[in-house]
């Protein structure tokens, strides 16, 4: 089944079957014998997410259990996150440096690549120890699946989701304001989660307006993509900027910061572009839209 609530079924209904879905989807990819560890962990990334996203939505439902569950959730994904943030340090140097024939910063590659491998290693030192953490990750799954199944929910009405997709819409508003005042690597951050927990929502909202929904997500993933980007190359300038085995004296030191300044300023351009087209809708219209649309999708 799809990531959207059914027109045909209850916000709470929805919500039981949607966590169903994703859990099992999660668990699924992880006893995937043909996918590599990294892949594993990349796709439970995103299905925690996902979950993360749905919970939010329908908090209003949960009580004391949405709490729980978010923690639950929030420290699996960042348990993965170690993993993923040293494997793509690697990635990002490389696409970086892709293309510049400046012998001094492939010389400095050559010696970043060595570093970025042994500081993965330490995180993860032995296949064995990632697939210990992926069951770890597993079993964790399938108690939040048995505890969604069993938890009693309150009902949870269209007004209360509407609300709470409209509270992350005026937070991704909030950070776009932000970064007209000041624009610290954490403010970009910030801003790129509540736009991740937006582009969700929306497909979980698809039914609204099926086109005009799906037109947003597509851009919303397109944005939310370069902030991505663009938070891969802080962590790695960051990694250039504390490793104490590195030559900051060299001119390829300065030469690899400078290109993956450029690449961060192009993508903070493009990402502010289309940002202030997503959230150009003041929130009181934006309110009165949706209102409409979901009263058309029910009735």
């Amino acid at each position: 089944m799809a990531y959207r609530f059914k027109r045909s079924e209850s916000p709470r209904v929805g919500f039981r079957r949607i966590a169903g879905e994703q859990i099992a989807k999660a668990l699924a990819e992880l006893n995937n014998a043909e996918l590599g560890q990294a892949a594993k962990v990349h796709q439970v990334r995103k299905r925690l997410k996902k979950l993360r996203a749905l919970l939010w939505l329908v908090r209003p439902g949960l009580g004391k259990q949405y709490r729980r569950l978010d923690t639950v959730f929030r420290d699996l994904g960042r348990e993965l996150s170690v993993a993923r943030d040293a494997e793509v340090r690697l990635v990002t140097a490389d696409a970086v440096v892709d293309g510049s024939r400046e012998q001094e910063v492939q010389s400095l590659l050559a010696t970043v690549n060595t570093l970025l491998k042994f500081d993965r290693n330490q995180v993860i030192n032995t296949d064995a120890a990632m697939d210990g953490i992926l069951e770890s990750v597993g079993r964790e799954l399938e108690a939040a699946r048995l505890s969604i199944e069993q938890t009693p929910l309150k009902k949870i009405p269209a007004k209360g989701l509407l609300k709470r997709y409209l509270k992350i819409y005026k937070r991704s508003r909030k950070g776009l304001d932000t970064l007209a005042i000041h624009s610290s690597d954490d403010d970009w951050h910030q801003w790129r989660k509540a736009l991740k927990h937006y582009w969700y929502q929306t497909l979980l909202l698809e039914g609204l307006w099926p086109a005009m929904m799906r037109a947003r997500a597509r851009e919303l993933r397109r944005l939310t993509e370069w902030l991505g980007q663009d938070h891969d190359r802080a962590l790695l300038r960051q990694f250039l900027e504390k490793e104490e085995f590195i030559d900051r004296n060299g001119a390829g030191y300065e030469i690899l910061l400078a290109l993956i300044d450029e690449e961060r300023r192009e993508l903070k351009c493009r990402s502010l572009i289309l940002g202030s087209r997503i959230c150009a809708e003041p929130v009181s219209a934006y309110r009165r839209r949706l209102a409409t649309y979901w009263r058309l999708w029910k009735d």
